[in-house]
């Protein structure tokens, strides 16, 4: 993420009860292969045993 967007979200979204933190790794939340489990998880209610 560019510097110049991290410091307007940390303008945004900081405050005194709030602190913005970056992480240097982003996973790629659409990579279905690490992700399958937590996918699972989430659409399981909504899908139709037969």
């Amino acid at each position: 993420m560019a510097e110049g967007i991290q410091e307007e979200l940390v303008g945004v979204l900081q405050d005194g009860q709030h602190q913005v933190k970056f992480l240097v790794y982003q996973p790629g939340l659409m990579d279905g292969g690490c992700n399958a489990g937590v996918y699972r998880e989430i659409v399981a209610e909504y899908i139709m045993k037969t």
